[in-house]
């Protein structure tokens, strides 16, 4: 199970990569199981639609953010499911309320995944700092002026039997990945 990747009713931002440092901007990493991913049963109009960016964690493109979210799997095919996502409405909260002026989304979950798959050697080990990798590709790192990087990390109940310890260590391996990439 791969993110969502249909660009076909999406809207590349123009300009998408250029971060202005006077505009306080939030790039909020998304990753883990469901609750990151599309599971809302509507998709969620934002009202702050022009300060919210969606990056393409496989093509590298800046998008207008919208639901479903390119990047995290979407959930539709499983009742009651649907294609909206927390991070979309999160971002849009952010904007609101006057937290930040611009939030880029790079939506990464994986709704069904255990966090060993998120650990080393696990299939999507690289997948978080491919991200970062991407971001830095366009000269969006941690550190510049007016930037704030957020991971969030969500986890379901695919970890249900999952030993303390073994979680610990395979959450310990992702945030290694993490802040090896940078962050």
């Amino acid at each position: 199970n791969r993110g969502y990747t249909d660009t076909n009713a999406k809207t590349v931002r123009a300009g998408g990569f250029t971060i202005n440092p006077a505009i306080k901007t939030l790039v909020l990493i998304t990753a883990g199981q469901s609750n990151f991913t599309s599971v809302a049963t509507t998709a969620y109009a934002p009202t702050n639609g022009s300060a919210l960016d969606n990056l393409n964690p496989y093509n590298g493109q800046m998008y207008v953010a919208s639901d479903p979210l390119l990047g995290s799997s979407v959930s539709s095919q499983v009742a009651p499911f649907g294609v909206g996502s927390l991070s979309l409405r999160l971002a849009d909260k952010f904007v609101t309320n006057g937290i930040f002026g611009r939030v880029i989304i790079v939506p990464l979950a994986v709704g069904g995944t255990a966090s060993s798959t998120w650990g080393t050697g696990g299939p999507l080990y690289n997948r978080v700092p491919a991200a970062m990798a991407r971001l830095a590709s366009r000269g969006i790192v941690p550190g510049m002026t007016g930037v704030t990087f957020a991971f969030c990390w969500g986890q379901g109940e695919s970890d249900a039997a999952t030993t303390q310890i073994a979680y610990q260590t395979s959450l310990t391996q992702v945030l290694t990945s993490l802040f090896n990439a940078g962050f």
